[in-house]
């Protein structure tokens, strides 16, 4: 009885290493450096395009940045550690109550991010690595 505790509690920590392992693994790791990023925001109570220098990695932490500095007022809803990251549920006073029937959500596409371009879909800010002369164009409407 002894053995099989044993093999159990070994197979368990095995399993959790490999998935700890994998989920650090397929992390994005960004592209370090100073990169310009265009930001456009197609909504019509906020609609503006900005230009903004930064060195961060993914999607998110610009977005972070930009919220720090005060250029726009962003609010995420879940987790960084969730299994697609964080949603972006706010962009300044624009915000989905409730993000499980919205009725409308923020969403973003890029026509030159390599991970947008390559998924064919742009999945979620935490996973997105931001390049140089990336175009990121955010709107708030209802998806199908």
């Amino acid at each position: 009885m002894n053995n099989k505790w044993i093999k159990l509690v070994s197979v368990l920590v095995l399993g959790v290493a490999l998935y700890l392992g994998t989920d650090h693994l397929l992390r994005p790791q960004g592209i370090e450096g100073d990169k310009t990023i265009t930001i456009t925001i197609d909504q019509e109570v906020i609609a503006q395009s900005f230009s903004v220098k930064t060195d961060a990695l993914t999607l998110a932490e610009l977005l972070e940045e930009l919220h720090e500095d005060e250029k726009l007022t962003i609010t995420f809803s879940g987790s960084k550690t969730d299994p697609y990251g964080r949603g972006l549920q706010g962009i300044n006073q624009i915000k989905t109550e409730n993000m499980a029937v919205g009725p409308q959500w923020w969403g973003y596409t890029s026509p030159n991010n390599t991970k947008c371009i390559s998924d064919g879909f742009c999945s979620g800010v935490d996973f997105v690595e931001i390049e140089d002369g990336n175009e990121f164009i955010f709107t708030f409407k209802g998806f199908e």
